[in-house]
């Protein structure tokens, strides 16, 4: 009998044992999924993070240069008016070679993958 008890408890204390490494062993592999999860998603947010980052740094160049052309354009007339007011054709030389220079609007407003 007591041969017996001790089977029984040396059985109970293995299958505790066993269930104790299985329990372990689940709460690794959950820890794992768990930091596998997380780190899915930080990427997936930084992913998101980079596109709105260039969007905005691209929006930034286009307002610059349309600020540039606005600039420019309020040069131009500034010069068409002091020569109406003057009558030197130097001025409008001088316009001409604004225009030839003056950019149009080209791969900085144009939808790309890239932005």
């Amino acid at each position: 009998m007591r041969h017996r008890l001790r089977q029984n408890l040396s059985s109970n204390k293995h299958q505790f044992h066993n269930l104790k490494g299985q329990v372990l062993w689940l709460g690794l592999a959950a820890a794992l999924i768990a930091a596998t999860l997380v780190g899915y998603a930080a990427h997936s947010e930084y992913d998101r993070y980079y596109y709105w980052s260039n969007w905005i740094a691209h929006t930034q160049v286009v307002l610059e240069h349309i600020e540039e052309e606005r600039v420019e354009l309020v040069n131009a007339l500034v010069g068409l008016a002091t020569f109406y007011q003057t009558g030197d054709s130097h001025k409008l030389d001088e316009l001409q070679g604004q225009n030839r220079e003056a950019s149009r609007p080209d791969d900085t407003t144009a939808d790309s993958d890239s932005r």
